[in-house]
């Protein structure tokens, strides 16, 4: 992936568009008439369809950085909480795939569980330094002011 923020904001357009796709049931393939007889079959794609043809080449020319396949995998995991059953199926296994690219660290299923909300660690190192006293000047005599 030539520029990894620009990998981003595709992800997170297609986000918007499989979020839409995702609760929704694939259509069928066959088309009827008002009584009920088939008149044409038509190939259809799936959302597992969409789902690789979205996810993939990302994924592979996007494993060497760090915030490709983080998003990814976020995007994954935001997208099964609303998914039908059948395209829950599909989203965890491409999320498992995309943890298992080359070049990424392997992860074990349980790992990719569902997260659970914490409050970011800079929140909770916060209150820690609001009670540390600043001492910046005498620990470095040169940030101190002039006398």
């Amino acid at each position: 992936m030539n520029d990894p923020t620009t990998a981003i904001q595709v992800i997170d357009q297609l986000h918007t568009l499989l979020a839409d796709l995702a609760p929704r049931v694939d259509p069928s393939p066959a088309r009827t008439d008002s009584e009920g007889v088939t008149r044409l079959t038509m190939a259809e794609w799936g959302f597992r369809d969409v789902l690789d043809l979205c996810v993939d080449e990302i994924a592979h020319w996007g494993a060497s950085s760090i915030q490709v396949p983080r998003r990814l995998d976020l995007m994954l995991e935001q997208l099964s909480a609303t998914a039908s059953p059948k395209h829950r199926e599909a989203l965890e296994e491409k999320r498992f795939q995309v943890a298992q690219r080359p070049g990424r660290p392997s992860l074990p299923r349980s790992l990719l569980a569902p997260r659970r909300h914490r409050e970011p660690s800079w929140q909770q190192g916060q209150a820690r330094a609001l009670r540390r006293p600043i001492l910046a000047h005498r620990q470095r005599p040169w940030l101190s002011p002039s006398r």
